[in-house]
């Protein structure tokens, strides 16, 4: 059984708006979460996760900014207390340990400083057409990003910034229900053009094996990895 919200707790965001993590991009957009406001989580990240997440803003959001306009930022910062709480919510939600939402996570712990955002552009929610525009325009304009997801059931993508990489490597989540519940399967992609656009917002297994074939018939650069993203770089072909 869930707890029950807990609203008189709730911490006051607007001072992170004075808080510029660059030019367009404030803090607290980055830290505003459903799930935080509800049961009074304090989701804010120390000094040195705002100092991570400063290159990224800039480097990758105010770029696309400049080329689409206003970005919606759809998640940010998680810390570990909101990261637990929406596990126990049944989200499909990374380790604490090894989330990149988690900015300000301590070096020891044997993780670089790459950190992530999730996002979509704003006025265009819920269009995979914008979302195929905003995925063929990081690669277009260089953006330095690592790792990118896309998520064909909201059209939004997740990309990481990683200091010491930039690999530019695409993985696309393709959801199914079988037996009732939720399940997914992720292919990473090298080229943007391996992509199978037509199948992504299908919903069925069908069409993740039609997305498999569709991708073979493209050659090397499409990977499969099973829902745990313990099996990240299982080769599919």
């Amino acid at each position: 059984m869930h707890d029950p919200p807990i609203r008189e707790r709730r911490f006051n965001y607007t001072p992170l708006s004075r808080i510029h993590l660059s030019e367009h991009y404030r803090l607290r957009e980055f830290c505003i979460h459903d799930l935080s406001l509800i049961y009074g989580i304090k989701n804010v990240p120390a000094k040195i996760g705002i100092e991570r997440a400063r290159p990224m803003a800039e480097k990758l959001l105010e770029p696309l900014h400049d080329h689409f306009g206003e970005l919606r930022i759809l998640q940010g910062y998680v810390s570990p207390a909101l990261n637990a709480k929406r596990m126990q919510m049944g989200a499909v939600a990374g380790s604490t340990k090894g989330n990149r939402h988690w900015w300000d996570r301590e070096p020891e712990l044997g993780l670089n400083a790459a950190v992530c955002v999730d996002f979509c552009i704003r006025g265009r929610e819920g269009n995979i057409e914008a979302q195929r525009e905003l995925v063929e325009a990081c690669y277009a304009l260089e953006i330095p990003f690592d790792g990118m997801l896309i998520f064909p059931r909201t059209s939004s993508i997740e990309i990481t910034y990683d200091p010491t990489k930039s690999r530019k490597y695409a993985s696309i989540r393709m959801e199914y229900l079988a037996h009732g519940y939720p399940k997914s399967d992720y292919f990473q992609v090298w080229n943007p053009d391996n992509i199978p656009w037509q199948y992504l917002q299908m919903g069925t297994y069908s069409a993740i094996t039609e997305a498999k074939a569709w991708m073979a018939e493209r050659g090397e650069g499409a990977y499969r990895k099973k829902a745990s993203p313990r099996n990240f770089q299982e080769k599919l072909f």
